[in-house]
């Protein structure tokens, strides 16, 4: 069976729940958020025409500074088969990068005094030369960021340029193994190629920068105007070898991030962050395991972090 474990939010450091910050107030229902979503696919041009790319679309609130953050995932079930065409042709060919764009209404209007930036990361490239990608995980992520001003929305769309994306654009092949896939070398060569960190799965707004999120390693530090990569972001101090998943957790009440990384070997390590919300991290702390667990994701219970750990064990010999 699987087991549960629950890890004080403090991480054993002494936390302490701070008192709330007095503009950290939800913004909308998630039944308005999805509506949001929704209006962006159905009446923006330069949307329509890209197609809903991958990954699950974020929404960072500034009315007043941009201190609150909104995780939304759009539901498979609400998309018509318009939509679900959309992700198809998405996914048949690499996308395209467009500057700034100003966005132009099909229909309806642009919720009066909507301000701030709502961004989207997924894989978008996933052919190089010719070869394609054996899993759609290992596509490179591009990020999609569509800032409003309160009448207005204008959209920029660019790859996250990681050291793997660069490498392989020079040489138009595929150099990395990844999540199913290997590169086309010899097959004694294949196992010990290095694998690409895609950023392609999540983005994490911070107040002066955006961070592109992979399971299996760091994230990438990106400008949040102009989507420009500007390298891997370590929060100040952790190491290259260290991982922050793309699933994140923003505490309601104190602003705090919570996250965590699995650190693989004979006995993996499990990781656990507290960052503040300028996304300086606070505390770190580890919890040995027993073997290689497939952790996913958890869930933050305001003290505590709830970890689902099952049974199964990834053989990695």
């Amino acid at each position: 069976m699987a087991s549960a474990t629950f890890v004080e939010a403090g991480l054993g450091l002494g936390f302490e729940l701070k008192r709330p910050h007095v503009n950290q107030q939800p913004v909308n229902t998630a039944w308005e958020r999805h509506k949001l979503s929704k209006w962006l696919f159905q009446n923006c041009e330069s949307l329509s025409r890209l197609g809903a790319s991958a990954g699950f679309p974020r929404f960072h609130h500034n009315e007043e500074k941009p201190s609150t953050t909104l995780f939304m995932a759009l539901s498979a079930s609400s998309f018509d088969q318009t939509t679900r065409g959309l992700w198809a042709g998405a996914l048949a060919s690499p996308a395209v990068e467009f500057p700034p764009t100003a966005l132009k209404v099909l229909s309806g209007q642009i919720p009066e005094g909507l301000r701030g930036s709502f961004y989207q990361n997924g894989p978008a490239r996933l052919e190089r030369g010719g070869q394609r990608v054996s899993h759609w995980f290992d596509g490179d992520g591009a990020i999609l960021g569509i800032h409003f001003d309160g009448s207005n929305a204008v959209a920029t769309y660019r790859y996250v340029r990681s050291a793997g994306f660069e490498a392989e654009e020079a040489t138009d092949e595929l150099l990395f193994r990844g999540y199913g896939t290997l590169p086309d070398t010899p097959i004694w060569q294949r196992w010990r190629a290095q694998v690409k960190n895609a950023a392609n799965t999540s983005v994490l707004p911070l107040p002066d920068r955006l961070l592109a999120l992979w399971e299996g390693g760091l994230p990438h530090r990106l400008d949040p105007e102009t989507l420009e990569t500007k390298g891997i972001e370590d929060l100040d101090s952790l190491k290259a070898s260290e991982t922050f998943s793309a699933h994140p957790k923003c505490h309601p009440r104190t602003g705090d991030i919570f996250n965590f990384g699995v650190i693989a070997g004979g006995n993996a390590k499990l990781n656990l962050y507290r960052l503040n919300g300028a996304g300086s991290l606070q505390q770190k702390s580890t919890v040995d395991l027993n073997g290689i667990p497939l952790i996913h994701d958890f869930v933050l219970a305001d003290r505590y972090l709830l970890f689902c750990i099952p049974p199964v064990r990834l053989n990695a010999w």
